[in-house]
């Protein structure tokens, strides 16, 4: 055997040349190859080559923004100095059907009323307790704020309202958040905001406002892999012994 061929057998035999690479995110850990992995991994996957791929979406997708084409979402500190005031939700918000019927607007698509849902348009939505209307659906349409509109089959319905049937926003896919867009800061003071999914912390950022600032910034916020669906609420304290607020919107790339 020549020292080529035993130190091929030793990284594990055949791996270069006569073996199959691994199975996607593969878990196995048996051969030089399971190490390596497939050039199909995803960031599920622990290989190098899902290390990579983690590493190129986190550096290189296109950056989202939640919510979008619409106002940021206040959060309120506590009136006491560095104590966190109650949860705002950024992302995840549940909304009630209103008693109204279904509308058929053609093309496919259906308008629903939902007064004051605050949704945009391109979030998704799952619609719940409904009898024809329950699933997953992208909102489409030109905005509006008492309905939204879905791409699906026309089935007439009325909606009984009064939380019967809901509606509940989410981002479709993992991502994770690299900034926080701040506005609004209305008093002096040294912000720190805590944000959450489902309930577990997963950042903070601190900010400041004062005579020399105009209370917007955009703060950078390092945030694990956060799944699909998830909550996104956020808290705040400041240096204040009086309740002030904010307004954020988080930016993110998704996986």
């Amino acid at each position: 055997m020549t020292w080529l061929s035993r130190n091929l057998y030793k990284l594990g035999t055949g791996d270069w040349m006569t073996q199959n690479f691994p199975a996607v995110n593969s878990v196995d850990n048996d051969h030089v190859s399971d190490v390596v992995g497939n050039k199909a991994d995803t960031h599920d996957g622990n290989s190098m080559a899902a290390r990579l791929n983690t590493l190129e979406k986190h550096a290189h997708s296109e950056s989202e923004l939640y919510p979008t084409l619409r106002a940021g979402v206040t959060i309120i500190s506590n009136d006491v100095a560095w104590k966190l005031g109650g949860a705002a939700v950024i992302v995840g918000n549940t909304r009630n059907l209103d008693n109204a019927d279904a509308v058929d607007i053609g093309g496919g698509r259906v308008r629903i009323q939902i007064t004051g849902h605050g949704y945009s348009v391109g979030n998704s939505v799952t619609i719940a307790g409904t009898v024809n209307y329950n699933g997953t659906f992208k909102i489409t349409g030109n905005g509006y704020v008492d309905y939204i509109v879905i791409e699906s089959e026309f089935v007439a319905e009325t909606f009984a309202g009064g939380g019967a049937e809901t509606a509940i926003d989410f981002i479709p896919s993992d991502f994770d958040i690299h900034y926080l867009s701040i506005e609004n800061l209305d008093t002096n003071a040294v912000y720190e905001i805590v944000l959450y999914a489902d309930g577990i912390k997963v950042g903070k950022a601190r900010c400041t406002k004062n005579t020399a600032q105009d209370g917007t910034v955009n703060v950078p916020i390092q945030t694990p892999i956060i799944s699909a669906g998830s909550v996104i609420t956020a808290k705040a304290a400041t240096s204040n012994v009086t309740e002030d607020t904010a307004t954020i919107s988080i930016v993110y790339c998704v996986y």
